[in-house]
């Protein structure tokens, strides 16, 4: 059931208790804006306050049974993470990447996970900034929608445009089990260079958000995980160490990603061809949705003879 809680509170009945629920709006003002942080008010219509306990706990259960195969998405919206959707699982398998960049994905964000005392002993601010790089239709947003399944987090999008408030955005989100993304940060105001660019995006601009990113005032205990299709464009300071501690380039279809496309969907692999060049994994999911046969797709994306192996 959904319920509209925009223009009017709405009662409801638990355990014989009514439980008032009442959408509310609360705006603050920023040296640079303001912000509207929304919120739902929960009033117990009964001395009984346990059963709003009992109540949270019962809601609290369900969610989880029903998202206990999916990762739920929220995207920031002007001073508040409005929850978007669950989207089913996916699985590290079902990505198709070289298995050592995978591999050094998955080993960073862990060896990040236990590190927070280490972190704190060392004085070393706790956050981890992943940048990954590439054409468009590599496989960038599926490696974070897998990446997230694996270690359980939710994904928190943050929108390239409304950088301007990512100091916000950090302070409201929350401290576990979450990746903030930006993607296609470099179609951002002026590209985030302090060149200009003929963007919207001033130094000062791009100074708060660096600053946000990792500065005095930064707040610590969170993963940033950016897009980019044009590293080029970057401000270097941006992707400075510290900032970004894991820069990965996202490339073309190589042999081996190949392969794993095949041996997944096919049961099968090729050996002694040359690919063509700048064949993207969209252009290969795209083939098995039309129905093409495995010999098809081959010679789709070979030059040379194949050996089936």
């Amino acid at each position: 059931m959904k319920i509209d809680l925009s223009n009017h509170p709405y009662f409801i009945s638990y355990n014989g208790t009514y439980i008032r629920f009442c959408f509310k709006k609360q705006e603050k003002e920023y040296t640079y804006g303001s912000s509207v942080t929304k919120f739902l008010e929960l009033t117990v219509l009964s001395h009984q306050f346990n059963q709003l306990e009992g109540f949270l706990n019962t809601i609290s259960k369900n969610i989880k049974k029903e998202n206990i195969d999916k990762t739920t998405v929220s995207i920031f919206d002007d001073g508040y993470w409005d929850y978007g959707k669950a989207i089913p699982k996916r699985k590290i398998k079902s990505v198709f990447i070289e298995r050592e960049k995978m591999n050094d994905l998955i080993k960073t964000i862990q060896n990040f996970v236990d590190s927070k005392k280490w972190y704190e002993h060392h004085g070393i601010p706790y956050h981890l900034g992943i940048l990954l790089h590439g054409r468009p239709g590599v496989g960038k947003s599926s490696i974070i929608k897998a990446l997230a399944a694996y270690f359980g987090y939710s994904i928190y999008v943050m929108p390239s445009h409304k950088l301007l408030k990512i100091d916000e955005a950090l302070e409201s989100i929350p401290r576990k089990k979450c990746i903030m993304v930006i993607e296609d940060i470099d179609c951002s105001v002026g590209g985030l260079s302090r060149e200009g660019g003929g963007g919207l995006l001033s130094g000062g601009d791009l100074s708060n958000i660096l600053n946000a990113v990792d500065g005095i005032m930064t707040s610590h205990n969170h993963i940033i995980i950016m897009t980019t299709n044009h590293p080029d464009k970057l401000d270097p300071a941006l992707i400075r160490p510290g900032r970004i501690d894991k820069l990965i380039e996202i490339g073309y279809v190589n042999l081996e990603i190949l392969n794993q496309f095949l041996k997944r969907h096919f049961d099968k692999t090729i050996d002694g061809v040359t690919l063509k060049d700048e064949i993207t994994c969209a252009q290969l999911q795209q083939m098995v949705l039309e129905k093409r046969s495995f010999d098809e797709i081959v010679q789709a994306v070979t030059i040379e003879g194949t050996v089936i192996k």
